[in-house]
């Protein structure tokens, strides 16, 4: 039980962080998604597009929020992934 609790709030310290760390373009979230979630496997130089645009509206959106900072792609990613956003596309 030791150790959850001291890896919980190791976590907890470093998501504390995710707020004050501006991300280092404007254009980084977009360049992130296209290049991991968005990546369509199957051929390597094509981009899921709905789930680029998807992502990019719920970072826009956390973005007006918290500013363009690693909390905010960091919460659009979460938001897409625990919820049934156009069935995740």
């Amino acid at each position: 039980l030791g150790r959850l609790v001291d890896n919980y709030l190791r976590e907890a310290h470093m998501m504390s962080t995710w707020g004050k760390k501006e991300l280092p373009r404007v254009d980084y979230a977009g360049s992130f998604f296209k290049n991991t979630i968005c990546k369509n496997y199957q051929d390597v130089n094509k981009v899921n597009q709905k789930r680029l645009e998807i992502l990019s509206d719920l970072f826009n959106k956390e973005r007006q929020r918290w500013g363009n900072t690693v909390w905010s792609l960091y919460n659009a990613m979460t938001h897409w992934a625990t919820h049934n956003v156009n069935n995740k596309a």
